[in-house]
């Protein structure tokens, strides 16, 4: 849908849905097109208020995605995270093309931009990471139809697996990952007598990190939050800090600010990584055999993964080297990439 066809239909929802009548939109932008979203920026002028926000798109029907993004930064705003703070979710995915929430916007660049130049940022991401996972978990069961209570985290790693096998093997018929997942059969985590659940973000990097011209430091893009064991989180930020970046101590330097800002040590975080590389492959096999668009992604995605042929198969030697597994089926598509 064009920019101008979406304003026009965002902006008749406002008078329409929202009760809005004096009312003005001004400096409005598309200012980012992830995997999942796209994301406008604009001013809303009342007669009582100014206020910049953002409008965010979830592509086709994503709509669980979009409530817990919506439920979930609400419940992570009450309890005083580092969060924008979201206004509105439409269910409607007629209006705009999708679901989408309304939430504040935050001036700011990723950290991801800076942290190079400024040693300290490192640490304080890594702090952030901390503070979300040590926080009382996001009741999100209670709002969202498909999430689960998590309260042994035993028990939810066998929750997990089973629903993993449902989905992967009986849904989408993706047989080549059966050998990944009696790997993790049969390597169950070591689970400290102190572990508790916690909510995971799932997709934690330095790009998901505003930082403010004061120097405040909000988490964005939240629609994968989920409750379980931390590990998972901290996995996938490995994965993608390491495979990207590829700098030789990224894995050592991330591991070891956790442990410090935590002070718990990390125990079994490479079944975490099998499992965070499996994840990204997964997304890989389905986009590049389905297509976005039954995937849930912007058309744009696959392009995208082509460019980042690099990266897939970076995760790839991750898996194989903590699983001691080849995947014939998954090298045939690295090497469809190019």
């Amino acid at each position: 849908m064009p920019i101008i066809n979406i304003r026009e239909a965002f902006t008749g929802y406002l008078r329409q849905q929202l009760g809005l009548t004096e009312f003005n939109i001004s400096t409005w932008e598309r200012i980012a097109d992830g995997w999942e979203t796209d994301v406008y920026a604009y001013q809303l002028i009342t007669p009582q208020r100014t206020e910049d926000k953002i409008l965010r798109i979830f592509m086709g029907d994503s709509l669980a995605k979009a409530r817990r993004e919506y439920f979930g930064m609400s419940a992570l705003e009450y309890l005083g995270f580092a969060v924008p703070k979201v206004s509105h979710l439409c269910e409607d995915a007629g209006v705009v093309g999708g679901p989408f929430i309304l939430m504040q916007r935050i001036f700011g660049q990723p950290t991801g931009r800076v942290m190079a130049q400024d040693p300290a940022l490192f640490s304080r991401f890594m702090s952030l990471m901390v503070e979300y996972h040590q926080l009382p978990p996001v009741p999100l069961h209670e709002v969202v139809a498909d999430a689960l209570p998590v309260t042994s985290l035993p028990d939810a790693w066998a929750t997990k697996l089973a629903r993993a096998r449902e989905i992967v093997l009986d849904h989408y018929r993706q047989t080549w990952a059966a050998p990944i997942l009696d790997w993790l059969d049969t390597h169950p985590p070591y689970y400290p007598p102190d572990a508790r659940p916690a909510t995971l973000h799932n997709d934690y990097h330095p790009y998901n990190v505003l930082m403010t011209d004061e120097g405040e430091l909000f988490v964005i893009d939240w629609p994968n939050i989920e409750i379980g064991d931390a590990r998972y989180d901290l996995a996938w930020t490995i994965l993608l800090m390491t495979t990207y970046n590829q700098e030789p101590t990224m894995r050592e330097r991330v591991l070891a600010e956790y442990s410090r800002h935590s002070g718990q040590p990390i125990v079994d975080i490479e079944i975490f990584e099998a499992i965070a590389a499996a994840r990204r492959l997964m997304d890989l096999v389905m986009t590049m055999g389905a297509g976005a668009a039954a995937m849930g992604l912007r058309p744009e995605t696959v392009a995208t993964m082509r460019q980042q042929a690099g990266h897939f198969r970076a995760v790839y030697e991750v898996l194989r080297s903590r699983t001691d597994l080849s995947v014939p089926f998954v090298e045939n598509v690295l090497t469809q990439l190019g």
